[in-house]
């Protein structure tokens, strides 16, 4: 992993984020808990994480940023989500960001990152980042759209190859590895510089003409657009086709439809 990391790891918990954060304050950088099973696992957006016992990985991992701004939060989201990215990519996967950090695999959800940070105006005193990574479940609730895991995802991509055994804790040592990897790159502006390229190389939707709605109006106005980018804000910018013009969205102002 590059460094040593203390790793706690529960049977049942209601939420590893919620352990980190009552605990962060006596706790070392980049202290990870785990779990086999979450009973009130968190998303985006208030959103409930389902997971099958001991099926996939569900921690939280603590980060202490030595001097990183308020400003330049999302480089901690484009961290981890690109390290996420490259442990997919060694199983010979092609993973993409949908915006802000959701995880693809095509046009389904392989993982998804919840991140709370704790700050004041001047710095980050520190971050909490859980992740939800979908490694052997195989049946999903039938109120998620677009779910997959890792074991559906080899089987559908490489049906000729024996599949593997996923042990939560051997993948989560892996995973590690790729996230401290991409976290060291925060640190330096070229760092940042390099986040910010990889991040649009691996941007879901990028330039590709799609449905959106726009829910930053009454009744939300849905219109064809072709994602840009990022602005310095770390806001979406997406072309409305229809109208000919850039549009700039924040954080679910913007839905993605098929």
């Amino acid at each position: 992993m590059g460094k040593d990391v203390i790793i706690h790891w529960y049977e049942v918990v209601d939420s590893t984020n919620r352990l980190a954060k009552e605990e962060a304050a006596n706790a070392s950088d980049s202290t990870v808990w785990a779990a086999d099973m979450q009973t009130a696992g968190r998303g985006q957006r208030g959103n409930t994480w389902t997971s099958d016992r001991g099926k996939n990985l569900t921690f939280s991992c603590l980060i202490k940023p030595a001097n990183l701004s308020p400003s330049r939060q999302f480089l901690i989201s484009q961290a981890t989500a690109l390290g996420i990215c490259a442990y997919l990519a060694e199983w010979g996967l092609a993973p993409q960001i949908k915006w802000p950090n959701d995880i693809y695999l095509g046009d389904k959800k392989i993982c998804g990152i919840l991140i709370e940070h704790s700050l004041t105006s001047e710095r980050i005193l520190s971050t909490v980042v859980g992740i939800g990574l979908n490694l052997s479940q195989t049946e999903f609730p039938a109120s998620l759209p677009n779910p997959t895991s890792l074991r559906l995802a080899l089987a559908e991509h490489f049906p000729d190859r024996p599949l593997p055994e996923l042990d939560p804790k051997e993948e989560l040592v892996s995973l590690l590895g790729h996230l401290h990897a991409f976290r060291s790159l925060i640190d330096t502006e070229s760092g940042a510089t390099a986040l910010g390229t990889a991040y649009l190389d691996r941007l879901y939707r990028l330039g590709v003409s799609a449905l959106y709605e726009d829910k930053t109006v009454t009744p939300p106005r849905r219109f064809t657009g072709r994602i840009l980018g990022i602005d310095k804000r770390s806001c979406l910018r997406v072309l409305d086709e229809e109208r000919g013009q850039e549009r700039v969205f924040s954080f679910q102002e913007i839905a993605y439809l098929r």
